[in-house]
């Protein structure tokens, strides 16, 4: 942690004891197993995010395959997706956990849908800017 700049010591440090106190609650119920599955998201999409940043720094240009790939984790709609369930009651099992985790095609079909809906509005307003 002492590697990251000061503002990512302070976000990491945030998102830590997030997860602490999300596990402590979770524990009290018997479903600390939860949180797992939330961190694994999470750390997807920081993976993501860093894979973007290397590709900015390298002006490297995706291709639109290598694109959708990515976006469909830095969307954040299977980190969002998952951190619900967390919070849900007992109807949700480990199983659907395992389910979440495995990409089913209902959560790849919403993700591309949403990262599409956000590429399309990003490509507008910076045309408005540009032009």
């Amino acid at each position: 942690m002492n590697q990251l700049p000061e503002i990512l010591q302070l976000c990491y440090k945030a998102l830590i004891e997030f997860f602490e106190e999300i596990e402590d609650e979770m524990a009290k119920e018997g479903r600390s197993y939860r949180v797992h599955y939330a961190k694994e998201t999470m750390k997807a999409l920081c993976r993501g995010y860093l894979k973007e940043a290397q590709c900015f720094n390298q002006d490297y240009i995706p291709s639109v395959e290598e694109h959708m790939e990515l976006a469909l984790v830095t969307c954040t709609y299977p980190m969002l997706l998952t951190l619900a369930l967390v919070g849900m009651g007992g109807n949700v099992t480990k199983e659907t956990f395992e389910w979440m985790s495995q990409g089913p095609k209902i959560l790849t079909a919403s993700a591309t849908i949403s990262r599409c809906m956000d590429d399309i509005v990003g490509h507008k307003v910076t045309k408005i800017i540009v032009n």
